[in-house]
């Protein structure tokens, strides 16, 4: 957050020291380019904030494997994590730049997850590191959307790459699924 908080000070001090300046005209200041400036520091602040969201969500999945999982499953939903109280501040499931509104005793979230997309409880051993764990459920940034991994790792993604990686996710949730179903045979 000090990071966000530097970058937006740096860009609006620039501002006014006149960066961009004619060099004909000391008092002129080219606010075009100084507004541009701005705006890019304030978007980056924007990412941070949303990446810090989305990284607090990781890291409750994970705290909620190891309290309410018994070491093997992740909870169903993003839901769970404030259900269990994991996550006490609804808020965290608010996009912090352009979220929804939150609406007493019901569950809002601008988010999307690999829990709530498989249905079930994965399991710590079958959910594969390199894919997404949860993301943005609009793109609100130029260039793509904020996911976050497992690991708590959070990237800007293009949406090239975000159709790339929930392929991939769809196809390892499919595959987990088809082992459930065996394993519930006695068939593994």
């Amino acid at each position: 957050m000090l990071r966000v908080f530097l970058a937006v000070l740096l860009a609006v001090g620039l501002m006014f020291a006149g960066v961009g300046c004619d060099k004909g005209d000391d008092k002129k200041v080219d606010t075009d380019k100084a507004q541009g400036e701005v705006d890019e520091a304030k978007d980056k602040a924007d990412q941070e904030r949303t990446s810090t969201s989305l990284s607090i969500l990781a890291k409750a999945a994970n705290m909620w494997l190891l309290r309410f999982g018994n070491d093997v499953y992740y909870p169903r939903s993003l839901e769970d994590l404030l259900k269990s109280g994991m996550i006490s501040d609804p808020k965290v499931f608010i996009h912090p730049v352009r979220g929804s509104e939150l609406v007493e005793d019901k569950f809002v979230c601008d988010y999307d997850s690999a829990f709530d997309r498989a249905g079930f409880n994965m399991s710590e051993a079958g959910y594969p590191a390199e894919c997404m764990v949860a993301w943005e459920r609009q793109p609100r940034f130029k260039g793509g959307r904020v996911v976050v991994y497992i690991d708590a790792r959070t990237e800007l993604i293009s949406d090239e790459k975000f159709e790339e990686e929930l392929k991939k996710l769809d196809e390892a949730i499919k595959g987990r699924e088809f082992r459930l179903r065996l394993d519930a045979f006695g068939q593994r």
